[in-house]
């Protein structure tokens, strides 16, 4: 499939490569990752990653949406690279087990429990 002499496949290839690449430079070095370690509290942990430019830039900083808006981000990198989403489907079923285990929880207990599932 070559479009004026490029071939499209290769294309997509080197925006992920190079996506991919450019993204490396936020990811933490061993130096961040052991000042991390060294925080005492949750709450310390969570303040030392939002000045690292965790989270939602909106403002909130609570450890469940910090780590729910860098997931997304993730997957997000992940939707616009990959050739094939599939390959990924074995990283949901640690998330539909406990959907299953949290429906069939609900059932028994007949009791409604607000934000039990994962999306």
């Amino acid at each position: 499939m070559a479009q004026g002499g490029l071939n499209l496949g290769n294309t997509k290839y080197t925006y992920a490569v190079a996506r991919i690449r450019a993204l490396e430079v936020s990811l933490f070095s061993d130096a961040v990752i052991e000042q991390l370690m060294a925080c005492r509290s949750a709450e310390e942990a969570l303040r030392f990653v939002t000045e690292k430019g965790w989270g939602d830039p909106s403002g909130r900083e609570d450890m469940d949406s910090v780590l729910k808006w860098e997931e997304e981000k993730t997957w997000e990198v992940i939707r616009d690279v990959a050739p094939d989403m599939s390959v990924f489907d074995v990283l949901s079923y640690p998330k539909l087990y406990h959907n299953l285990k949290a429906a069939v929880k609900e059932v028994c207990t007949e009791k409604r429990t607000p934000g039990i599932f994962y999306d």
